[in-house]
């Protein structure tokens, strides 16, 4: 299975409503309710009354669905991906500064073919 964003999951969630649906992608309530209703995403109609104002519920599952058959290209995971933003900010930091020292040690060897 394509794995998503981890920006656009919805942790511990089971049912997502339009609403959190539309903010988590930045688009209008009504054009997540225009998905709905063209099938594009799946959910269930909770609503009582015929020609009553639409009541949706979305399994997570579908949502998933939906993202990954939106999806331009596979998103590839990497270990990279997992780690918290600060774990990255000190792994980029000590490479930094492995980085800088390699090259310090690198001008002061000789060039042992030099002259050759």
């Amino acid at each position: 299975m394509t794995p998503i964003f981890p920006s656009l999951q919805f942790p511990g969630m089971t049912i997502l409503t339009v609403d959190k649906i539309a903010k988590k992608l930045g688009y209008s309530c009504e054009h997540i309710i225009g998905l709905l209703e063209e099938g594009v995403l799946v959910g269930i109609d909770g609503s009582t009354k015929p020609m009553s104002r639409m009541s949706y519920r979305i399994p997570i599952d579908a949502y998933n669905q939906f993202i990954r058959q939106r999806m331009t290209a596979p998103w590839v995971e990497t270990p990279f991906t997992k780690l918290s933003l600060e774990d990255l900010l000190t792994m980029r930091s000590e490479l930094d500064a492995a980085i800088e020292l390699k090259r310090e040690t690198e001008k002061k060897q000789p060039d042992l073919f030099e002259g050759v």
